[in-house]
């Protein structure tokens, strides 16, 4: 395994917040205990990965943006065996936990951890160079602006036919998207006070009240229209359970 560090600079006009630090950082793994549906999800972003290598008899090349912890990375690689990955976080608090998730890996798969911002580092990569770019509960965290920039890098970057997916929590419409955040918000408390996390609790639920945010919001059909009007084809849906949703979609050949 490889370890980089990439200065942050070409993408300083459209900055990418830093919102997991701190507590959130450093007690990531609680999350998991407030999505019941974590590990479906997560295994559906690695179906999609499998279905895509089965019809390749090459090695491919795969970017995961925002990696946090590893969580969605290790499933890569328990899941894929001739891949090459590269997964790329701003947060090197976050890295330093995937180094120590990933370890069991290090002499079994090939992959890199790089620490710098998702617009910065794919501004590095020539055109056409990934096979696959992978993102779990990522880009929702980005400003609108910020995140359509990464859109349309992620295309540049994809090679003819490659295939992004993007597993990640959307809103629906109004009445839904509402319901989804109440049940959400209960799983928080109902996970999180029984066992006194009450800073990570008030900072958990802070930061998915930013996401509701106008400048934030991901709102579905934005993103599927923002994916069309990019040039991506075969927009599909794939899962859903409540906010969370997994969306793949390719570059045509």
């Amino acid at each position: 395994m490889k370890n980089k560090l990439y200065q942050l600079g070409s993408s300083g006009s459209l900055p990418r917040d830093h919102r997991y630090k701190n507590i959130l950082a450093n007690e990531y793994r609680l999350i998991k205990l407030s999505y019941p549906h974590i590990d479906e999800f997560q295994g559906k972003v690695a179906e999609c990965v499998q279905a895509y290598s089965r019809n390749e008899e090459k090695k491919l090349r795969i970017i995961e943006i925002g990696c946090g912890d590893g969580l969605t990375t290790g499933t890569l690689l328990s899941s894929c065996n001739d891949i090459d990955l590269i997964a790329v976080d701003i947060e090197p608090e976050m890295i330093k936990l995937a180094e120590k998730n990933l370890a069991e890996w290090r002499d079994r798969r090939t992959f890199e951890l790089i620490i710098s911002d998702a617009l910065t580092y794919l501004y590095s990569e020539p055109d056409c160079s990934f096979d696959i770019v992978v993102s779990a509960w990522t880009l929702h965290n980005f400003n609108k602006s910020y995140r359509l920039s990464v859109l349309n890098s992620i295309y540049r970057v994809l090679k003819p036919n490659g295939l992004l997916v993007n597993g990640d929590k959307y809103a629906r419409n109004d009445v839904t998207h509402h319901e989804s955040l109440i049940i959400q918000m209960k799983r928080f408390f109902d996970a999180y006070l029984p066992i006194a996390q009450y800073e990570f609790l008030r900072d958990f639920v802070i930061h998915n009240l930013e996401d509701e945010s106008p400048e934030r919001i991901m709102r579905e059909n934005e993103f599927i229209q923002d994916l069309s009007a990019i040039g991506f084809i075969n927009i599909t849906n794939v899962y859903r359970e409540l906010m969370e949703a997994v969306y793949i979609a390719s570059k045509p050949g």
